[in-house]
């Protein structure tokens, strides 16, 4: 799992998971960049699963989930 804050920068932290059933989740509590904060006042997260296209799935086009948090 790749987690990117501010995607395009280069605050980034990568989670291995190493199994993942269909239709389950995980969760993890993860703080970017240090001090947890974004360069400026919006913050915007974006989490890629399978990253590197490693599992062969069904639809590939749903491995990314953004999320803005309003500063």
């Amino acid at each position: 799992m790749l987690i990117q804050s501010d995607p395009g920068l280069a605050q980034i932290e990568i989670i291995t998971v190493l199994r993942l059933v269909a239709g389950s989740t995980k969760t993890f509590t993860v703080v970017l960049p240090a001090g947890g904060n974004c360069f400026n006042s919006d913050c915007t997260m974006c989490i890629t699963v399978d990253s590197l296209n490693e599992i062969i799935e069904s639809d590939e086009g749903n491995n990314n989930y953004y999320e803005t948090t309003m500063g």
